[in-house]
Parts: structure tokens; C-alpha cells; sequence
């Protein structure tokens, strides 16, 4: 499917280009100076026709055939999105939508599902954003109907597993830990939470960001509040292009959606966005940094329906239309003040919009770069646009529109704009034969009418010691701090019956690894290991005291190392180096050495430690089903087994590394028999900071004597004993 799909897009490329080899074309005299270049006339804008369709449940569907390739994309435009989350859990929403995706539905889960379209050079995506999201197909006609049905459980119907959900809260904890990593990404940030206003001390729901405690608080049940909440027919607005006829198309989407409920009432509105328009400095101190990036800007109280959008548009164009725009030419390129330099109104749909410009520069010159945005903002607004700007971004705007509307997708995307917002449908029209009227006492108007470069707020992240005194220039300048706050834990939530299932569960695991009994009665133990280190496999003798205290010897490449860990003090050795072991590093020592299937069973069996446990929704991965519980206890943290669902065997452990963002993952393989115990002979660490990547066990004694003072401070680093006999 892949093939075929690719040589049509060859085929329809190789057309192309023997239309136009076959064509006689007339040579072009080169032009001496791009003035010389005389534009003709706007290139027509004439959009097909589209049919609109309502359904009884209030589900609008737009229809674009196209028969140019045999394939049809569906795309739904959701009238919601981050705004709409609770303050105490935001990022719920690209949760939600991203767990639908990657957890599937009952009868075709997310792993399934992914391989299901990739064997069909399919896509199907779910994602939401500020205020509305999308969930898109992607297909080849023929896998059109069995790809729908797909489509509409996972929107109607998903599972929501938790091994989904716990890779995207990782992910999303990942992005909180390098959200400050870039400039340009803290000054976004930053600057939304300065221009929107708060509300009694809250900020705007258009400037929140998730924090590691609103992450806590996303879970299987507010997954599920939210999806009930939201993804309602009556919320959705599809558009269909492709390869089919209309009448069969329709019948086939009412089919899929007309019997599901829209719900209670209307969807509800969208919060108010309110934008400032007070002067105010703000400055992200960031010593390190040889680039400022800044922004400035206020709130305009205008839409796009508004008479004056036109020549708004227009404005846009004169001060920041690429290589033409004013921006460009004076600040960049003639003053050479800035890397990048744009600025635009921009104005919403329903809400009140901003006028905002944005540089990076050196911090040298960022004063004088700031000094020149506002200038420019200052010359449009009192002076206002020549005769030839006019013209130029006039034509820059009619000659371009065309190719927002070059496939049946974008022609579709407006219409769903429009529909959504509640615009006409030939909006876009009616804007495209403004633009064309607009004149140069609009743009004057409207600059002299909405800029007010007084009323910036400016937003700057840099270095401050770079600037100097001309910092006082700005006025007062307030510090913005962007201190991540530290994750704090997050209980446990206990479900009787979940509980209930995990101790049963672990219970058979206990029984397959050989017995409650036989683990209760190991006080001492011997294990011979090899350990992959890098490049380098090195044999290894661990000796222990259960539960708590261990010696590792080991064959190092440049001679025998020693740790002792789990005493009053914990030590290392080197050949006759001796050192203490720091107490953190040497907990995250024996937390590795407990992570283990003979460390857990072990705290497990002897029942010293307290622990809690939940049993997990069975998942399918490499081909078989593995049973999960999530545990926890102090020796080992809070982790996620998987058992194989036959023998009962731990075969999977994903934990969260000390200090880490993402789950790393532990595989247990190659089961046999030591003595009274099963175990794995091979561990594999998917953590890419582990220093041990692999451990092979090779021989285990049970209950050995331990020699006097094994356990004390050495004199020296010993070498690995020999290894046990079979």
C-alpha cells in the first residue's frame, strides 16, 4: 500500500512535468532591477463549491470531492480545548487526546491500531490545543470504511489504559523540565502571562501552562470526565475531500455519527480574554545568555468581522510582509539591529486580539533594537504608509491569497473556521474584495486608530548585566522569576478492588519464583554476575545480608573494585584507594541492586517492608499479554511490573530514575532455576544514565556463611571470588 501510494504521487509529479516539457515556452528577457518587474493583475480567487450538511445531533459535515488521487481525507475541527481545562489540572486536555490516540479503543487498541495503518500508509491523529483541536484520517479510498469505524470508537469510545496515560504525563513532565531550555520559548511563555490580565489573582485561562502539580492530577477518571464532557457530536464540524461521491459519502458519515448523542444543551462559551493595554517592563534575568529576545505589545478590542480588518491586514503587511516590510528593511537589515524581527495585529475570530512585535538581537544592541521596533510602531502610526508600500503590500496580499485555497484540505479548514466561529461561509470572499478596496487613508486610519506603542508591555529575556545603566531608560523593570516549582510526590490512589487484583497477582508471582516459604528463608545470599559497562562485560561477586546490606566485588579493566552499601556507612574501593560513598549515591545504589525480581520478591516475601499496590489494565505488547500491578515500597520506589500471563513471571519493570522526567524500563528474560528459585539470567536497564546497562546471573547460593567483617570498611578493593561450581 505504501508503494502503490508513493508511485501515484511519482505519477502525478511525472505528468507535471511532461505538460510543461511539451510546452513551447518563449524566452524572458532578464531583468536588470526588480523595479523593472511590472505585476499584473491579482490572480482570481474562486474557491469550489462546498455542500453542507447538518445532522439531528448537531454535528455539521462539510463535502469536497476530489477525484484527482484515489485517496480521502476526513478531518474534524473540535469547538474546544486547553481553556476549558480545570486551574488544578492543566495539560488534561493534550492528555486526553493524546491518550485516545495512543490507548486506542476496546477492539482495536493503540499498538494494534498503529500497526493496522501503517500496513496501510494511514494516519489518524487526535490532538487539542488552546481553544479547539482536531482529529484527522488519512487514507487510501479503498480502506476508507473499515478506517471510519476505527475512527469513530476511538473518538467515541476510548480506553484510556494507564500505560498510555503514564507515557504521555511523562512526556509532558519532560516539557515542564526543558521549558526553559530556550529563550524564545520562555519569552512566548512569559509574555502571554504578562499581556493577558488576571482574574482575582488567576492568571487568563490563554496564559496558563501546566505545572508538575496540575499533572499530579490527571488521571484515568478525569480523562474520562473530560472526554464525556467535551467530545460530543454537537462539537464537532468535518470536512471530507477525496476520491468519492458525494450522496455515498454522506450516507456513510451519517451511518457512523447519527445515533450518537449530542448531549445536554449548547456547547458552553469560550472564556473572556482580556488583554492589557497598560505600559509595564518585564525582564527574565538570564546571566548566561549572549542573545536578547523581547516582545511588546498591547491588546486591540477588534474582529475579524470588524470593517476595519481589511486594512489591518494591509498594516500587517506594510510593517512586517517578509523582505518588504519595514521592519525588514530599516531595523535588520539597514540598522542591522536584529537576527529576526516581525510584528502584526493579530485579531481573533470572537475575542479581543493583540498587537505584538518580536526581535532577537545581541545584547549588546538590544536597548537600541527595542528603541527601533517602537520607533517604527511610532512612524506608522503618526506618518502612515506611502503610495508605493500601499501597492506592494496590497499585491502581496491579493497574489498570495490563491494559494491559501490550493487543496480541497484548506479550502475546507476556512469553511470550518467560519462555521465554527459563526461567520459566513464565503467570508474569505467577501475579505478577498476588501482587500482590494482598501486604501491608504484605511491604513492610516486604522494605524492611527490601534497602535499605541505608549501602552507597551515589553517583555525581554537576556542578559541584564549586558545592558547597563540604559536599562533605566525603560522605566521601572520587574524581575520575572521562572523557577520551575519542584514535583512533589504524588500518593498513591488506593482501589479496593484494584488492590485486591494486584495482591492476587502478585501472590502467583511469588508461587511461580518458587514459593513464599523458600524466599522468607533467605538470610544471606551469593550471586556470580556478568555486567555490561559500557563497552566492557566485567565478572562480578555480589554478596548480601538480606534485605539491606551488600558488598559487590568486581573485575575492573585496570584492576578489582569493592562497594559496601547498606551500613552505617557505605564505601568504595579501588585498589588501595578507600572512599566513602556519598548517602545519596549510595541509596541509588541500592535501589538499583533492589529493582531487580530477586530484590522485590524478596521484600515482598519477608514482609518488612509496608507496601502498596494497585492491579494494572492487562496490556498486549511484543505479541502476548502481560498482567501489570503498580508497586511500591521504600527499598524500591514506586515502579510498574509486568508478568507474562501464563507462567506468572516478571518479564517488565518501568520506573522513574532518581532526579528523571522519563520512565525507564527494565526487561527480564531467559527464566531458570537457582536452587529453590526462578529467576532471570539476563536484566536489561533502558535507562540511558544507568551505569550498569546489563546484568547476566550466572550462579546463586542461598544462605552462604558470610565471612566476619565482609561488611565493614576494607583495606583494599578484592577481586571477584571464583565462581561457584554447577
Amino acid at each position: 500500500m505504501k508503494l502503490r501510494r508513493f508511485l501515484l504521487s511519482v505519477l502525478a509529479v511525472s505528468l507535471c512535468r511532461g505538460t510543461l516539457a511539451g510546452q513551447d515556452l518563449a524566452p524572458v528577457k532578464p531583468f536588470a532591477h526588480w523595479r523593472e518587474v511590472k505585476p499584473g493583475p491579482p490572480v482570481p480567487f474562486a474557491p469550489p463549491a462546498v455542500e453542507r450538511v447538518e445532522l439531528p445531533n448537531g454535528m455539521v459535515l462539510f463535502l469536497l470531492p476530489d477525484h484527482e488521487l484515489p485517496l480521502i481525507e476526513c478531518s474534524i475541527l473540535l469547538r474546544f480545548g486547553d481553556v476549558f481545562e480545570p486551574d488544578d489540572k492543566l495539560g488534561l486536555a493534550a492528555i486526553c487526546a493524546e491518550t485516545m490516540r495512543s490507548g486506542g479503543s476496546a477492539s482495536m487498541p493503540g499498538d494494534e491500531l498503529d500497526a493496522y495503518l501503517e500496513d496501510r500508509a494511514a494516519t489518524l491523529r487526535i490532538g487539542l490545543g488552546l481553544d479547539s483541536g482536531s482529529a484527522s484520517l488519512s487514507c487510501l479510498k479503498e480502506d476508507f470504511d473499515d478506517l471510519l469505524k476505527a475512527f469513530v470508537e476511538i473518538l467515541r469510545k476510548p480506553v484510556f489504559p494507564e500505560e498510555k496515560l503514564e507515557l504521555a504525563l511523562t512526556r509532558a513532565r519532560t516539557e515542564i523540565a526543558k521549558r526553559n531550555d530556550n529563550p524564545s520559548s520562555i519569552l512566548r511563555r512569559e509574555f502571554d502571562k504578562a499581556l493577558y490580565e488576571k482574574k482575582g489573582g488567576k492568571p487568563s485561562p490563554y496564559a496558563r501552562h501546566p505545572e508538575y502539580a496540575t499533572l499530579n492530577a490527571v488521571d484515568r477518571e478525569a480523562l474520562r470526565a473530560f472526554h464525556a464532557a467535551h467530545f460530543r457530536p454537537n462539537r464537532f464540524i468535518l470536512g471530507v475531500s477525496g476520491d468519492f461521491d458525494a450522496p455515498g459519502m454522506l450516507a456513510k458519515l451519517k451511518a457512523a455519527f447519527d445515533d450518537w448523542p449530542s448531549g445536554d444543551g449548547k456547547p458552553p462559551e469560550p472564556p473572556k480574554a482580556e488583554v492589557r493595554s497598560q505600559p509595564g517592563v518585564y525582564l527574565v534575568d538570564r546571566p548566561h545568555l549572549n542573545q536578547t529576545t523581547f516582545a511588546m505589545g498591547h491588546g486591540i478590542d477588534v474582529r475579524r468581522d470588524a470593517p476595519d480588518y481589511p486594512a489591518i491586514r494591509v498594516m500587517n503587511e506594510v510593517l512586517s510582509g517578509g523582505l518588504a516590510g519595514r521592519f525588514f528593511t530599516e531595523i535588520r537589515t539597514r540598522k542591522g539591529l536584529a537576527y529576526s524581527v516581525r510584528g502584526y495585529a493579530r485579531v481573533q475570530y470572537e475575542r479581543e486580539g493583540d498587537f505584538s512585535c518580536y526581535c532577537m538581537t545581541r545584547n549588546e544592541q538590544a536597548l537600541d533594537a527595542v528603541a527601533a521596533v517602537r520607533g517604527e510602531v511610532e512612524r506608522l502610526k503618526s506618518g502612515g504608509v506611502t503610495a508605493e508600500e500601499l501597492v506592494a503590500a496590497k499585491e502581496s496580499l491579493l497574489n498570495a491569497y490563491v494559494f491559501n485555497y490550493d487543496d480541497p484540505g484548506k479550502i475546507l479548514d476556512a469553511m470550518q473556521a467560519c462555521e465554527m466561529h459563526g461567520y459566513p461561509l464565503d467570508f474569505d470572499r467577501t475579505l478577498f474584495a476588501a482587500l482590494q478596496k482598501v486604501s491608504a487613508e484605511d491604513v492610516n486610519r486604522v494605524a492611527a486608530k490601534y497602535l499605541a506603542p505608549e501602552k507597551f508591555t515589553l517583555m525581554i529575556v537576556g542578559n541584564r548585566a549586558a545592558y547597563g545603566a540604559g536599562m533605566e531608560a525603560l522605566g521601572k523593570v520587574e524581575t520575572v522569576d521562572v523557577a520551575i516549582p519542584a514535583p512533589a510526590p504524588v500518593p498513591m490512589v488506593i482501589d479496593p478492588e484494584r488492590e485486591k487484583r494486584g495482591k492476587a497477582l502478585l501472590e502467583a508471582a511469588l508461587k511461580a519464583a518458587g514459593g513464599v516459604e523458600a524466599l522468607s528463608k533467605v538470610k544471606t545470599l551469593r550471586a556470580d554476575l556478568q555486567l555490561q559497562h559500557g563497552m566492557l562485560k566485567l565478572r562480578a561477586t555480589m554478596q548480601a545480608r538480606v534485605p539491606d546490606i551488600v558488598r559487590v566485588d568486581v573485575a575492573g579493566p585496570f584492576g578489582p573494585l569493592t562497594q559496601i552499601m547498606g551500613g552505617a556507612e557505605a564505601w568504595q574501593a579501588s585498589g588501595s584507594w578507600v572512599k566513602p560513598i556519598e548517602p545519596k549515591e549510595a541509596l541509588e545504589n541500592m535501589r538499583a541492586l533492589t529493582q531487580t525480581d530477586l530484590g522485590i520478591l524478596l521484600v515482598l516475601a519477608q514482609g518488612k517492608e509496608g507496601f502498596n499496590v494497585q492491579g494494572l489494565d492487562p496490556v498486549r505488547e511484543d505479541g502476548r499479554v502481560l498482567e501489570g500491578v503498580m508497586l511500591e515500597a521504600a527499598p524500591f520506589g514506586r515502579v510498574r511490573l509486568y508478568f507474562d500471563d501464563a507462567a506468572r513471571r516478571l518479564v517488565k519493570m518501568r520506573y522513574l530514575p532518581e532526579g528523571a522526567t522519563r520512565i525507564a524500563e527494565k526487561t527480564f528474560s531467559e527464566h531458570r532455576a537457582y536452587g529453590a528459585l526462578t529467576l532471570a539470567r539476563r536484566i536489561e536497564d533502558g535507562n540511558p544514565k544507568a551505569r550498569v546497562r546489563m546484568v547476566e546471573l550466572d550462579a546463586v547460593e542461598l544462605n552462604p556463611d558470610l565471612v566476619d567483617g565482609l561488611f565493614a570498611k576494607p583495606e583494599r578493593a578484592a577481586a571477584p571470588l571464583p565462581p561457584l561450581k554447577p
